[in-house]
């Protein structure tokens, strides 16, 4: 997400600002490289006067010269800053989703929106048809707080807390991975200020060695089709003796689907 990879980019840069700025200085002057039969010299001026280094005096060398650099990069990533900071401003305080939403309703009528409302992007968003996996005579029958069937009580406790947060889901969606075939992930979600989708899967036998197998046989899928873990793909796990950890959850589905722009 560009709020997310622009505060990243900010933290590098105040960082790097932060280490130019606490290495001490150099002795004053500034340094001119020569050559002479093949052999780089260095000359030394400070104000008016100007003489060659002697090897000994390679140091100052290094010094004046990586200070020169160090002003160059502080000078290009100051710049840098202050256009990421301008840039996270302005997307925090303008939704261009949200415009149509707060107009009063008798001006709604007289528009014609460039955007969808958030409400009509999700009410869209979720009538659109997909293919579930299905279930079989004697599967085991697990429903959440709606009357949704799923496959484990895990799956129904995180659908649950999905509501509870407000991000929109469609469970077991179907997506073909290359080499591998069509998976059923078992949430889809929607970032209803970004618009973006994340494929979230509930790894819940981990200490079984042939779940484990599939586990990792399907991460690697995933990565093979362009689906990277922690951009596109979030998952948790849980084993026999450690059910699902919901605050761990709630963690990874706040920072992933209910960031602002």
């Amino acid at each position: 997400m560009l709020i997310d990879e622009l505060r990243k980019r900010q933290d590098m840069l105040k960082k790097l600002i932060s280490r130019i700025t606490k290495k001490p200085q150099p002795e004053s002057g500034s340094i001119r490289v020569t050559s002479s039969h093949g052999n780089v010299q260095y000359m030394y001026r400070n104000g008016g006067e100007e003489r060659y280094l002697r090897i000994s005096e390679t140091v100052l060398a290094r010094e004046i010269v990586q200070n020169e650099y160090d002003r160059a990069v502080l000078k290009a990533v100051s710049r840098q800053l202050k256009a990421v900071d301008g840039l996270i401003s302005v997307l925090g305080k303008t939704d261009i989703f949200s415009i149509y939403d707060k107009m009063p309703p008798g001006k709604k009528e007289l528009i014609s929106p460039y955007i969808e409302s958030t409400d009509e992007y999700v009410k869209k968003w979720l009538s659109e048809p997909y293919q579930r996996k299905g279930f079989n005579d004697g599967d085991p029958e697990y429903y959440n707080a709606v009357g949704e069937r799923m496959r484990s009580k895990s799956e129904c406790m995180i659908s649950d807390l999905l509501r509870e947060l407000g991000i929109p889901y469609k469970y077991e969606y179907p997506v073909k991975l290359r080499g591998y075939g069509t998976v059923y992930v078992d949430f889809l979600l929607l970032n209803t200020t970004t618009r973006d989708e994340f494929y979230y899967e509930h790894f819940g036998m981990v200490d079984d060695p042939k779940y484990a197998k599939t586990m990792f046989d399907r991460l690697g899928a995933f990565i093979s089709s362009g689906i990277i873990p922690g951009k596109k793909l979030i998952f948790s796990f849980e084993r026999s003796d450690s059910p699902v950890d919901l605050r761990q959850v709630k963690k990874i589905l706040t920072g992933f689907c209910l960031t602002e722009p």
